[in-house]
């Protein structure tokens, strides 16, 4: 029989250091050659489900300690605008205030609208009744002569 990769034993300690890496359930099913059912069960467990925990805590802790400095320590600006964001609640947000002549308050008036057709077909006969009237006017203008059904 030939000779494969051991399995991983599966140990809260384990998938603790594996969390750090912020693996998808699959991935850790792949790591230690269980089913990804088997992981959601195991994740259920209390020892775990913290060891998990603990790990993605790591994974944060140092992520946020290679954001500080790349802000802080190697000045990368971009990376200190989000830190300012992120700490310091601070923002891109800029305040508009738009005001009428001499800072006066902004006039307005209602504008009249045409009057609506009071049902659809009398909508569809002034608009198509005016789009012929142009249409035909202007077959007219060019030597054409309308008939009144569409065709000249």
């Amino acid at each position: 029989m030939a000779q494969g990769k051991q399995a991983v034993e599966l140990t809260p300690e384990a998938l603790e250091a594996l969390a750090v890496m912020h693996p998808s359930n699959e991935e850790i099913a792949a790591y230690f050659k269980v089913s990804r059912q088997t992981i959601q069960r195991y994740l259920k467990k209390k020892p775990f489900a913290e060891a998990f925990a603990r790990g993605k805590d790591m994974r944060d802790i140092s992520l946020k300690r290679a954001q500080w400095r790349a802000g802080v320590e190697k000045g990368n600006v971009v990376m200190l605008i989000w830190l300012g964001k992120q700490v310091l609640g601070q923002t891109d947000k800029a305040a508009w205030e738009h005001s009428g002549p001499d800072g006066g308050p902004i006039e307005h008036r209602q504008l009249d609208a045409p009057p609506r057709p009071a049902t659809y077909s009398d909508w569809l006969e002034q608009t198509a009744g005016n789009r012929l009237d142009q249409v035909f006017g202007e077959m007219a203008g060019n030597g054409h002569e309308a008939n009144g059904n569409g065709t000249t």
